[in-house]
């Protein structure tokens, strides 16, 4: 019977084959984009976490007053100078 359809069963194999070497390569390149995204976010959020610091040290420091508003004229924010 695989000599009936011979043909078939050897492109139906080499199509699996194919798809398989795809999706194992498209799986490795995946996770390669993946551990360099968690890399980029970990950066990202380490360079928020020193910006976020170094403006609450101003806002903290400053002898002035400083009040941040919302569109609708509430204070949303202000220092304790």
């Amino acid at each position: 019977m695989a000599m009936i359809f011979g043909g078939t069963l050897v492109a139906t194999i080499a199509m699996l084959w194919v798809s398989s070497n795809m999706f194992a390569d498209t799986f490795v390149e995946n996770k390669h984009i993946n551990a360099n995204l968690e890399l980029i976010v970990a950066e990202r959020t380490e360079q928020l976490r020193q910006s976020e610091e170094r403006y609450r040290t101003i806002i903290q420091e400053m002898e002035e007053w400083y009040l941040e508003t919302d569109l609708a004229g509430n204070i949303i924010f202000f220092n304790d100078v």
